[in-house]
């Protein structure tokens, strides 16, 4: 039995760091949407261990493999598993690539075994797994608080995205350090964001200072709002149609050759099944 699932990016709608925890990780109040740009993974049961094969191939494939043998422990299944990834998401790029693909591995492995892991079970290996991966068990347009770990959903939006990837790979930990080195006039947002508004940009900048011309690009596309997901590298901008959205996307691959650009969707869920096969 092969199970296939398509696990969804997301965008950071607006993102505040709000302070810091006793834990060493950053409060975080964002705005966060799922979008169809997806990777897939194929799981199929095994006689024994874990092989994750990735198309292409990555350098770090570690987050799938701990979230397969948290979530087969947690069945008590001891059966094997193969995973094939096909990688779409950008990586390093603020959209949550990994924690959605180890979301996916987790539902699953759930869906394999005959949904056998309940979501509240589900949620706390995703926990421990990283701060944007409950998240994508959820989907959806969600206010997301704390470390990453209080989520609300709200009203869903449909609304059509252009995202710019530029050839950068933006590395987290070093952003959130340069972040904690501005000044703080450089650290506040206003009480009440707004959309595209990012905490991070200035900082996320600081380090890769190429991501200046692509804010400046994307902002001025004709989207409704625009702005950069997580800590970076890429933008996006959404508009109210995908006619509007397709004609914008078609104008940035003229300018930025070099990036990747997708046109989305948004999406009621972090993953979609796609199909099973005996």
């Amino acid at each position: 039995m092969s199970l296939r699932i398509a696990a969804h990016s997301k965008l950071n709608l607006w993102l505040r760091v709000i302070g810091d925890r006793a834990d060493g990780y950053h409060a975080l109040d964002s705005l966060v949407q799922t979008i169809d740009l997806s990777d897939e993974l194929i799981f199929t049961l095994a006689s024994n261990g874990i092989r994750v094969d990735c198309d292409p191939p990555i350098l770090d494939e570690n987050i799938v493999r701990a979230a397969a043998e948290l979530a087969l422990a947690a069945t008590g299944c001891s059966e094997g598993l193969h995973i094939t990834l096909r990688k779409r998401v950008p990586i390093g790029s603020g959209m949550g690539g990994g924690s959605s693909d180890a979301a996916a591995t987790i539902l699953g492995v759930s869906k394999l075994l005959g949904e056998r892991l309940p979501h509240e079970d589900m949620a706390q290996i995703a926990a421990q797994l990283g701060s944007d991966v409950p998240l994508f068990l959820k989907g959806g347009r969600i206010r997301m608080q704390g470390r990453g770990e209080l989520l609300q959903s709200e009203p869903f939006r449909s609304e059509s995205y252009v995202v710019l990837a530029p050839p950068i790979r933006s590395d987290t930990a070093a952003v959130y350090a340069a972040f904690d080195r501005l000044p703080n006039a450089a650290r506040e947002l206003a009480s009440a964001p707004e959309l595209g508004a990012n905490d991070l940009a200035h900082a996320a900048q600081s380090i890769y200072p190429d991501l200046v011309k692509y804010e400046r690009t994307i902002g001025r596309c004709g989207g409704v709002y625009a702005g950069m997901t997580g800590s970076g590298s890429a933008f996006f901008a959404a508009f109210e149609d995908e006619v509007t959205a397709a004609r914008a996307a078609e104008r940035l691959k003229r300018r930025h050759p070099e990036s990747r650009v997708y046109t989305c969707r948004s999406t009621a869920q972090g993953f979609e099944e796609l199909g099973r096969s005996a």
